[in-house]
């Protein structure tokens, strides 16, 4: 029998790139580059990423390139995809901010409910 969650939070499916690095490092050797395509206030999911460098429960700051950043907890990893957890939620206006990021740094389609 199949279970269906109801989720607290819209996702919203995302093509951004960003960079990843564990909360305690700060040389920039430590940074991994990946591929943010999916948020919502509370979590993230993450792609083309090197996950064994990532384990749960490992934080890490997302840094998006226009320079916003967040605080996150790896919940989980699957071969290059992690999902994150927000340490703070994203206000409304702050995941606005995030989703437009996207169509400042690309030309790309306009964003995607993800169900």
């Amino acid at each position: 029998m199949a279970q269906f969650f109801a989720r607290a939070h819209r996702r919203y499916a995302h093509n951004l790139p960003i960079e990843l690095q564990p909360a305690e490092m700060l040389a920039d050797s430590a940074k991994a580059a990946g591929l943010l395509i999916e948020i919502s206030q509370e979590c993230a999911r993450v792609s083309q990423l090197e996950c064994e460098t990532y384990k749960p429960g490992d934080i890490v700051t997302v840094t998006t390139p226009c320079g916003k950043s967040r605080t996150a907890r790896v919940r989980w990893t699957r071969a290059t995809i992690a999902g994150l957890r927000f340490e703070e939620a994203l206000r409304l206006q702050e995941l606005t901010d995030w989703l437009a990021s996207r169509r400042l740094s690309s030309d790309g389609p306009e964003l995607e409910y993800a169900s």
